[in-house]
Parts: C-alpha cells; structure tokens; sequence
C-alpha cells in the first residue's frame, strides 16, 4: 500500500465512525511499525520527526532500536536491527544444564549510536557518526 493509500485508508476509517457512533470499534493495535533496513534510513527518519516537532521517545528491545511518537492512545514506531545502531559492550555466559549446546553469549549492556539521544539538535544528527561494525 502506497503512503497515498495508507493516509485515505486511514481519514475514511475514522470518517466511517465518526458518521456510526452507534457502531462497536473492533479491535485495533495501538501500534503502527515501519522497520527501516538501514540506519542511515532511521536517521534521516529521526531528524524528519525533530524537525516536525514531534516528542520523540527511545526504545529498545531485544533485536531492535529506534524512536517512538505517540498520538493519543496511539503510537508509531520507526526502527532498525539493534546491531545496525548499537555493538555489544557487555556479554555474559549463559548456562543451559539440559541443553547439548550447554553454554552461549547473552549481550546485557549495549553501547549505542547517539542519533537516538534526545539531546541532540536537528543540526547535530548531520554531523552524528553513526556505529560502524
């Protein structure tokens, strides 16, 4: 579906209800993804969303990184591979008693590309490195 599409999609959904108040909403995800393939894409994302204005949040979770904006109950998340913005700074060993494998490296702390701090101005992330491998 093209952004053109997403967009009509989206204001005839809410002109459908507002026109049928009497009518249930089904249920809706309150989150919408766009999973970038590169990191120069979520930066170019990033700076587009601080020039907007827009309060930007960070997150994380176990294989990705980005930023998030929410809008009422809802939330957009933009991010990319965690290992495309961040590199393993800490591993553990974690051990598996029933496993054959018994044993493997569990990364607990992360050192991240600071495109994705909040301090940083629109101006800054031109000039941001980000983290090679």
């Amino acid at each position: 579906m093209t952004r053109e599409e997403t967009l009509e999609s989206l204001k005839s959904i809410v002109e459908f209800f507002e026109e049928n108040p009497e009518l249930e909403m089904p249920y809706f995800y309150s989150t919408m993804y766009k999973f970038h393939d590169d990191k120069f894409d979520l930066a170019r994302t990033i700076k587009l969303l601080r020039q907007s204005g827009a309060k930007i949040d960070k997150f994380y979770d176990s294989d990705s990184a980005g930023v998030s904006v929410k809008f009422g109950e809802i939330t957009l998340k933009w991010s990319v591979g965690r290992s495309q913005v961040c590199k393993p700074k800490r591993t553990e060993t974690v051990n598996i008693p029933a496993s054959p494998a018994r044993s493997y490296e569990k990364v607990v702390e992360w050192e991240c590309a600071p495109m994705l701090d909040q301090s940083n101005s629109v101006e800054e992330l031109d000039n941001i490195e980000l983290i090679q491998r």
